[in-house]
């Protein structure tokens, strides 16, 4: 597979422009192609909470620290999605990139309450290099984030 997702399961804390601190967790779309992978977006098409399945619109998901929805990345080398943030008080928000999606109620079928086992799957688009897709599995806890390595 010429691109593959990576999980960093270390959170990078974060106070957003309403002031609230949230841990941001990552994934790195790695381009093992000699070719550069262009016009690639990713976008997350299921999410499960503490199994119960939800298929939402498919939504594009945020690359960090940009706000275009598609880039390029170069042969062997990886950009970082945001993947999803969590406040303090253990409330998820999937990482959707707020720069296209304006419909409130749209953002609101990504945010979640209340739960402990989530599953969300994400799928990875280029123009010219094959396309993964990768369910991740994670628990929230008190102590945070646990992947499922499995």
């Amino acid at each position: 597979m010429s691109l593959e997702i990576q999980l960093h399961s270390e959170p990078t804390s974060a106070v957003p422009p309403n002031g609230s601190p949230k841990l941001y967790y990552h994934a790195k779309i790695r381009n093992n192609s000699d070719k550069t992978a262009r016009n690639c977006c990713v976008f997350l098409y299921y999410i499960s909470v503490d199994g119960t399945r939800f298929e939402p619109e498919p939504v594009e998901l945020k690359w960090r620290g940009l706000i275009q929805q598609k880039l390029d990345i170069l042969p062997h080398r990886e950009r970082w999605i945001d993947l999803f943030n969590v406040d303090k008080e253990g409330r998820l928000m999937v990482g959707i990139n707020h720069y296209l999606v304006d419909w409130e109620g749209h953002i609101r079928n990504h945010f979640f309450e209340k739960g402990e086992n989530y599953e969300m799957g994400i799928m990875v688009t280029s123009d010219n290099l094959s396309n993964p897709d990768e369910v991740i599995k994670f628990s929230l806890t008190e102590d945070g984030v646990i992947f499922d390595k499995a």
